[in-house]
């Protein structure tokens, strides 16, 4: 995935869809998917949400929400959704009405040899607080060898 002929919002949708979407090829029907980064991505808009088993093999590059408030969290999971990041930075995520600024989990989300950071969301008494994971409604996280 370059971001040019095949973006990350892309990506994710043909993952979801098993279908072919922008210039990403979804896999079969019931497969699993990978998607490769080939640069660092810095978010505009959100990202559609994790709803199939999805890996993203970062190889040492970011995805940043760029603090904005539009992108929300970088990265959300629904209950149905498995996803496994290795090697990524996921940062700059800023959610204002609750929780999960970098990854928001009602899935099972592995983090391996990733980092998690400098994430934020906005508290009911409107101080900034850090919310760099947050797992609900029977979200599962796994972390091996997380750097931070």
């Amino acid at each position: 995935m370059d971001g040019s002929t095949c973006t990350l919002f892309d990506a994710i949708t043909a993952a979801n869809t098993n279908a072919n979407v922008g210039g990403c090829i979804g896999s079969e029907p019931y497969g699993d998917d990978t998607i490769f980064l080939a640069t660092d991505i810095l978010l505009a808009a959100s990202l559609p949400e994790i709803v199939s088993t999805v890996t993203i093999e970062g190889k040492g590059y970011t995805i940043d929400g760029n603090n904005d408030s539009a992108v929300g969290s970088v990265l959300s999971i629904t209950a149905g959704g498995d996803l496994t990041l290795n090697e990524i930075t996921i940062t700059g995520g800023y959610y204002p009405n609750g929780d999960g600024g970098g990854i928001y989990n009602e899935g099972t989300l592995t983090l391996n040899n990733s980092t998690v950071s400098e994430n934020s969301t906005v508290s009911e008494n409107s101080t900034y607080a850090s919310a760099d994971v947050s797992a609900h409604a029977g979200g599962f996280v796994t972390i091996k060898a997380l750097l931070r």
